[in-house]
């Protein structure tokens, strides 16, 4: 099953454009938060957190918190706008800003940055 498939049947948003994150990190604004998981479809490691960062979607219902999955590679830009260096890479937003970010496969550290963004107040 494709990364996309898995996200998308999470539930997870699909980041499909530059604009389409711009107004993700609008909408932090407005006490919304946001995690986007900026994965490839080619790396075995985002396959792997693709399956852990889905678990998170149910646990998070009913919170202030999007999911969103962005593929690095049909993304023109993604990886220069957003400093993205290797995937997965999840990037936490809100209040307008970047919160924090994890870059690789650590569940350990994507749990914590989902708590951080779950525990953020504007």
């Amino acid at each position: 099953m494709s990364i996309y498939d898995i996200l998308k049947t999470a539930g997870v948003i699909a980041v499909t454009s530059l604009s389409q994150m711009s107004g993700i990190l609008d909408s932090t604004k407005n006490g919304k938060a946001a995690i986007i998981n900026v994965y490839s479809e080619y790396c075995g490691y985002s396959h792997m957190m693709a399956n852990v960062f889905v678990k998170y979607v149910p646990l998070n219902a009913g919170k202030s918190i999007n999911f969103y999955g962005a593929d690095a590679n049909n993304i023109q830009g993604l990886t220069e706008d957003y400093k993205v260096g290797s995937v997965p890479t999840f990037i936490g937003m809100a209040c307008g800003r970047e919160i924090g970010r994890v870059v690789g496969a650590k569940e350990d550290d994507l749990s914590r940055l989902v708590t951080e963004i779950s525990d953020t107040k504007c």
